[in-house]
């Protein structure tokens, strides 16, 4: 998504999630929504249906856990965000908020 979507990864990484949910992942998935917990697609013109934002920020908070002290099943290496050119997220310890980069995770 760096390259398709530029500036969402910006946006996850300064943990402005619902920005990029919105400004940016509803543009790529119908699944996400755009405003109002709704979808930017329409199929046969009607809205398709879009997952609820609270949803989607509890899954995201979810999986960031997951990720972070290894019991995920994404299969990302550690230290990916390197690749983009990020450096944060380097120990379990200073992990936190939405983007892992910071305060202490609860």
């Amino acid at each position: 998504m760096k390259h398709k979507q530029k500036g969402l990864l910006e946006l996850v990484i300064d943990g402005k999630i619902e920005k990029a949910i919105h400004d940016y992942g509803s543009a790529e998935w119908a699944s996400l929504p755009y405003e109002n917990d709704k979808s930017r697609h329409e199929y046969k013109g009607k809205l398709q249906p879009a997952t609820p934002l609270q949803k989607c920020l509890t899954n995201y908070n979810k999986f960031l856990k997951q990720e972070l002290t290894g019991s995920t099943d994404l299969h990302l290496k550690k230290g990916f965000l390197k690749e983009f050119g990020y450096s944060c997220c380097e120990s379990k310890e200073s992990v936190t908020n939405s983007t892992g980069c910071g305060e202490k995770l609860m």
